[in-house]
């Protein structure tokens, strides 16, 4: 339960930061198209240096509200 609450307020953080930005749309775009692209290199190309990652929905959709911060945390966690 406390992990659900913690993916609903770190949502809310990044969306209040995409508000405050001044070119929202192009910081929301830009923010979520990194992340995805990163999540699919890892998915692509990590497996030659021992990253292993999955493309699910829970991956899928904290690459495209968190970016590339979500997919660092990815690789870390693996290195765990």
């Amino acid at each position: 339960m406390l992990f659900k609450y913690l993916c609903i307020a770190v949502v809310i953080i990044m969306f209040i930061y995409y508000y405050l930005r001044k070119n929202r749309i192009i910081s929301a775009l830009f923010g979520s198209l990194s992340g995805i692209i990163v999540l699919l290199l890892l998915n692509k190309y990590g497996s030659c240096i021992g990253i292993i990652t999955e493309l699910n929905i829970f991956n899928i959709l904290g690459s495209a509200i968190l970016g590339i911060p979500f997919s660092l945390v990815l690789i870390l966690v693996n290195f765990l």
